[in-house]
């Protein structure tokens, strides 16, 4: 029975963290390590909590707890956590998420059904604030590059990526250059190269809640990082295909600006969304009033 490496990167965890390592260790398939990456700050309170919720796993051969000497992003994380995972597979899971019982026996059974299949994908529960808020469900498969460009499937969430540890390192790992769309980044460098395998089955409950958010500027930086790189794989793209891409990008873009950019940022990121698609109504208003904006933002996430 081949070894599974679960790979949990983490930052400023709370009991969440205690859940997802509890989630792996209670899988129905026993062949697993869990690899915890602390990427908080030595001495900060994220660094100490963590530390205090990680000796409840001091007596468990199945857990291992690596600590980064200074905080560097995700995908440093999870680099570490490939480096040192002992297994032929491995899978990636994000602190506040969890897998239900099945998720790695089922994702085996594909992989050993599938010899040519290189990766895995499940369907996903969606959980706001503790209530299930929907279920999205995996339809592409083989060379998906295309369904992860388009934002289809939940095939970029962190929680939902299991694969040969031979298909990561043919790729050398996530790129540490990315703040954001690391898991996007990744699997589109995966997917160029590699089969990927949908199973239609609710394996993973993600949790979804806006923490770390970076500032504009860097955010736009790493989206214009993510379109020259993947410039090769948009340009198949049809030109609605391309409009949907660009309008998603670019309508996240708008809202980052208005909830902390300047005034320079909001028109820019405005600019950038009109090029695609008239502002909604809604957006207009924001537009003029982005203090009232934020305000209202502030407010809906409190519910």
């Amino acid at each position: 029975m081949d070894l599974v490496t679960v790979v949990i990167p983490s930052y400023n965890a709370d009991e969440g963290l205690q859940r997802a390592i509890e989630s792996v260790l209670g899988q129905t398939y026993p062949e697993v390590e869990v690899i915890v990456v602390d990427d908080n700050e030595p001495g900060s309170i994220g660094r100490k909590r963590t530390e205090t919720l990680m000796q409840r796993f001091a007596e468990e051969q199945r857990v291992k707890y690596l600590k980064h000497a200074h905080n560097k992003n995700g995908a440093a994380a999870r680099n570490t956590g490939i480096r040192a995972a002992s297994g032929s597979f491995v899978a990636f899971l994000d602190d506040d998420d969890i897998y239900y019982p099945d998720r790695v026996r089922r994702c085996m059974d594909v992989f050993a059904e599938n010899p040519q299949c290189d990766a895995v994908y499940t369907g996903v529960d969606l959980y706001v604030q503790g209530k299930k808020r929907g279920e999205v469900h995996p339809a592409a498969q083989g060379k998906a590059w295309r369904s992860l460009l388009l934002n289809e499937g939940m095939l970029g969430t962190g929680s939902n990526l299991f694969l040969k540890k031979e298909a990561i390192e043919s790729v050398n790992g996530f790129d540490e250059s990315f703040i954001r769309y690391q898991d996007v980044e990744f699997m589109l460098r995966i997917l160029k190269e590699h089969n990927l395998q949908a199973l239609d089955e609710i394996l993973v409950r993600k949790n979804i809640l806006e923490r770390n958010i970076p500032p504009y500027k860097k955010y736009r930086e790493n989206k214009i990082a993510l379109f020259q790189k993947f410039s090769d794989l948009i340009s198949q793209l049809t030109e609605q295909e391309k409009r949907s891409f660009f309008d998603f990008h670019y309508s996240v873009l708008y809202h980052s600006a208005l909830s902390g950019g300047t005034r320079g940022e909001i028109q820019l990121a405005a600019k950038e969304l009109q090029a695609v698609r008239p502002l909604t109504i809604k957006e207009k208003v924001a537009f003029g009033c982005p203090w009232l904006w934020r305000q209202y933002y502030c407010l809906k996430n409190r519910k």
